[in-house]
């Protein structure tokens, strides 16, 4: 089977990270450019100095002393001879049998290039030729040779040119030429300016992307806190002109929803309210001339539309109330809650404490809790599970009930308003099927989430997380 490489998988999941690993690739391809031209470079120079430069030197002086008299040739040598470049004329002519490396070859053609005249000219391996050739050395005014292999004794051959040329007159001119030092240091200097350029560059490029993408950044967090709050503080319309304008876009679609929604709301709010006007004359005008089971059907009929009413508006309030935040005993608040559920029939089963307080809204979270035990009473057989859990920055609150569940794909069904399931969570049986949106968006509202889950559809477990401290910015993560 053969298996494929995705080089994705290991990029970074953020913008700012994508961007700066692609300037990171980038930068490093240009320096690796960078090196390979400076080497060529170096190489070229180096090249330079030691054949071009010293042959131009030495064929300067050999066309000069090949042009004197034998008798100017001695003061012209003494003349001439000045470092790094020192002559002889006492040395006599040595035969060397040896090949010529590449830079030797590369040496003698250059000087023949820079001669006006065929001269014959050899340079001389002083490794091959006795030991006490050095010593019988005399070159003029050549204070360093004599430093070098006089008194310390310390050869210095593979910096150092010794060359022979035999004039058109027959006699012999020995020239010492110390060659200059090679451009050295280079990976070090290299890598040290590769160093310097590259965290100067990454520092400065990941400030101006992170700048560049925190209003994304931005943008991105106020469209996912949009779905749960609609009021959320509008964007700041500051970046490059793309972003402004999205900005401005995401801004305006806020002002339009949250006028369309308010629109909404007080419609439902005026209807609602004035619902239970007629309502209530119709209660008062059943009271007279109609049949004892009749009027029982109308009333039960009136009570549940109140109901629906009821419920109606508080799903329109919730997650909008003005209710303070106080620190609440969430741990009390359930066992009020179970004790009137169990004052109802239930069975409920109790596991676990949250000893410290929690900012929240009591009422709106009595509301929330109260609705989730409700249909737990009615649909979740003869015994509800409660588990409570401590966690560092959120509490995780656990209700089980042993009824016939929900289908999984109805569990994200049953968070929109007015949803019923068929047969048991029925109207017939009382539910308006607000119960479970109004607890959904009281939960949103204390920056909390809310789970479902049906095993095997036997029964249901709620499960539900909620900040300590009511603030939006703790991320909840199930545990």
């Amino acid at each position: 089977m053969r298996l494929k490489f995705n080089l994705t998988r290991f990029l970074p999941k953020t913008l700012f990270g994508q961007v700066l690993i692609t300037l990171i690739v980038n930068l490093l391809i240009f320096l690796s450019f960078g090196f390979m031209f400076i080497v060529d470079d170096h190489n070229k120079i180096n090249s330079h100095l030691l054949t071009e430069y010293s042959a131009q030197r030495v064929a300067g002086i050999v066309s000069v002393l090949n042009d004197a008299t034998p008798a100017e040739r001695e003061t012209l040598a003494q003349k001439l001879s000045v470092p790094p470049t020192t002559i002889t004329l006492d040395t006599t002519w040595q035969q060397q049998a040896f090949d010529l490396n590449e830079a030797d070859a590369l040496l003698l053609e250059n000087i023949q290039k820079n001669l006006n005249t065929q001269l014959k000219i050899q340079v001389l391996k002083i490794d091959a030729l006795p030991e006490n050739f050095i010593s019988s050395l005399n070159f003029k005014n050549d204070t360093k040779f004599s430093i070098y292999h006089k008194k310390k004794n310390t050869p210095f051959y593979s910096r150092e040119l010794f060359v022979q040329i035999k004039l058109h007159d027959n006699s012999t001119i020995t020239i010492h030429h110390f060659l200059p030092d090679k451009v050295r240091e280079l990976f070090l200097r290299f890598f040290t300016f590769a160093i310097m350029l590259t965290v100067v560059v990454i520092s400065l490029a990941s400030w101006s992307i992170y700048t560049l993408t925190k209003p994304l950044k931005n943008l991105a967090k106020a469209a996912t806190e949009l779905g749960t709050n609609i009021n959320t503080p509008p964007l700041t319309e500051v970046g490059p002109e793309e972003i402004v304008l999205a900005s401005k876009a995401f801004n305006s679609m806020q002002n339009s929803l949250k006028s369309h929604i308010e629109t909404r709301t007080q419609a439902l709010f005026a209807v609602s309210h004035d619902l239970r006007l007629p309502l209530t004359r119709l209660r008062l005008r059943i009271e007279d001339n109609l049949p004892a089971k009749l009027k029982e059907q109308i009333d039960q009929d009136i009570e549940e539309m109140e109901a629906m009413i009821g419920q109606t508006l508080d799903y329109l309030k919730a997650g909008h109330d003005t209710e303070a935040f106080i620190k609440l005993n969430i741990s009390s608040l359930l066992d009020s809650i179970c004790d009137n559920m169990e004052d109802l029939g239930a069975n409920i089963e109790r596991f676990g404490k949250i000893n410290a307080p929690i900012i929240a809204q009591p009422q709106a979270i009595n509301r929330c809790l109260s609705n989730i035990f409700e249909n737990a009473r009615r649909y979740g057989g003869d015994k509800i599970t409660l588990t409570l859990s401590d966690l560092v920055s959120h509490i995780k609150i656990t209700i089980e009930d042993n009824g016939s569940g929900i289908p999984e794909n109805d569990l994200l069904n049953v968070f929109e308003p007015y949803y019923r399931l068929e047969a048991s969570r029925s109207r017939h049986t009382g539910g308006t099927g607000l119960g479970l949106p109004i607890a959904k968006k009281i939960i949103e509202h204390h920056h909390g989430k809310i789970f479902l889950s049906s095993p095997q559809n036997k029964g249901l477990i709620v499960t539900i997380l909620l900040p300590k401290n009511g603030h939006p910015q703790n991320k909840i993560t199930m545990s």
